[in-house]
């Protein structure tokens, strides 16, 4: 905890612990870390082997995505079986820059999804594991975790017998550098529950109202949001906190209409 230091006119201060300097040092050394590491991705250190410019190892979804996305930028909705929200980007990148091909929007894809929405990621990290052990040293350790985790799993791939596969496929997609879904739907449901966990106890419905709305919003983008945002009401449920789980679920409601209405 903080120490008590006496100020010399006979006030009592709170004097910064060490954990309290790492805290304000160490956050921000971590975002910047992570901003660091999505640059030194574009000029290929790690080294991969499928990379091109703007381009990582994407396993073919992103034709998914752009043939709705296409379809939605020409005003002609069509079925489908994923998530709306990423089609809905990029639909709206189509129109701005008028781009003829997926190719002409990758940039601003990795742009968003990598290097900020991914940097915003540890700060989000950091923050939900505060709230759920109120220490800063294991929100610290946590975050730093979350952080260095692309260059931990390019570490252990080189133990298995297909590394460069690996690689490949994982790397990027842990440093949200492929302009998939899979950061940008995971990032809702960090948000949602750090606003579930941090404000627990207060009682305020437009809380748990955001949290579901994120939640929400998380599952417009990536349908593997959904059970994260369950737990959560599972929680408040069997906490008997009726009122807080009803404004988590409309909430969720609420932030997946834009799917719905779509």
């Amino acid at each position: 905890g903080v120490q008590p230091s006496h100020h010399p006119q006979g006030l009592v201060l709170n004097a910064p612990t060490t954990i309290d300097r790492l805290w304000r040092i160490g956050l921000p050394a971590l975002l910047t870390a992570r901003l660091l590491m999505s640059l030194l991705l574009m000029a290929n250190v790690p080294r991969l082997t499928i990379h091109v410019g703007w381009y990582f190892y994407h396993g073919g979804d992103q034709d998914t995505y752009y043939n709705l996305a296409r379809a939605l930028a020409d005003n002609a909705p069509q079925a489908t079986t994923v998530g709306i929200g990423m089609p809905l980007l990029m639909a709206g990148l189509l129109r701005l820059t008028h781009a003829p091909d997926y190719f002409g929007i990758l940039p601003a894809l990795v742009i968003l999804d990598g290097f900020v929405l991914g940097t915003l990621s540890v700060w989000a990290m950091a923050r939900l594991a505060l709230a759920l052990t109120g220490s800063r040293a294991q929100a610290l350790a946590a975050a730093a975790l979350w952080t260095f985790s692309p260059y931990l799993l390019w570490a252990a791939f080189g133990l298995h017998p297909e590394a460069e596969v690996l690689r490949n496929a994982y790397v990027p997609r842990q440093l949200w550098m492929n302009g998939l879904t899979d950061g940008p739907g995971l990032l809702p449901a960090m948000m949602g529950l750090w606003l579930v966990a941090a404000h627990w106890r207060d009682g305020r419905a437009r809380w748990m109202l955001l949290a579901g709305l994120s939640f929400g919003l998380g599952v417009t983008i990536r349908i593997h949001t959904l059970p994260i945002g369950a737990v959560a009401a599972v929680a408040l449920l069997w906490n008997r906190r009726w009122k807080d789980a009803g404004w988590l679920i409309l909430g969720g409601v609420a932030g997946f209409c834009r799917r719905v209405l779509v």
